[in-house]
């Protein structure tokens, strides 16, 4: 990281904690229980996210996203000191809530896959229960496919065609690991 940029972070962090904690001085002044400062508190720090977000996201579309992740992955590290400590632990200034190595190319592709497949079963769970059936679940892979496909390869149909190759890769390679059964 540059000097300007390290420079205009640690401005930018002071002045958002001094803003903060006039809001706390605030909050105090009006003698509040925990109970009622607490939602206050979120309110505000979530109106500063998405202020950020929206700003961010002027200048570089798919920022809001990016950045509401990398803020809910900030606090279930368990928030800005304890990013700091893995931080200083390993010389970085990367930090991961998956706690994998950084060229650890199947672990990440697992991590993914797994989070993907939660998110998958959450959805469909919201779903109407007619909806609810095991070829939702491909419908909404194809139709997660195609939209990627099409948005991020300019070779949609070539990238899909290696997909498949791949897939059907992995697929002998899961039944080659299941004993075979046996027929009386």
């Amino acid at each position: 990281m540059k000097k300007n940029e390290l420079e205009f972070i640690e401005k930018f962090q002071e002045i958002t904690l001094d803003s903060h904690k006039k809001i706390l001085d605030l909050l105090q002044g009006q003698k509040m229980g925990a109970g009622e400062i607490n939602p206050l508190i979120a309110t505000s720090i979530v109106g500063l996210v998405s202020t950020l977000a929206d700003l961010a996201e002027i200048e570089n579309e798919g920022s809001a996203t990016y950045l509401f992740k990398e803020v809910e992955a900030g606090i279930k590290e368990g928030g800005i000191s304890k990013i700091k400590q893995i931080q200083d632990e390993k010389g970085s200034a990367q930090y991961s809530i998956s706690d994998l190595e950084p060229h650890d190319l199947a672990g990440g592709m697992n991590y993914v896959g797994g989070r993907l497949s939660v998110t998958l079963a959450e959805a469909i769970h919201e779903l109407p229960l007619p909806m609810r059936k095991p070829e939702m679940f491909l419908r909404a892979i194809e139709a997660l496919l195609a939209n990627l496909l099409s948005q991020k390869f300019d070779a949609s149909h070539e990238v899909l065609d290696q997909l498949c190759e791949h897939i059907h890769m992995s697929l002998r390679d899961l039944q080659s690991r299941q004993p075979l059964s046996v027929v009386e």
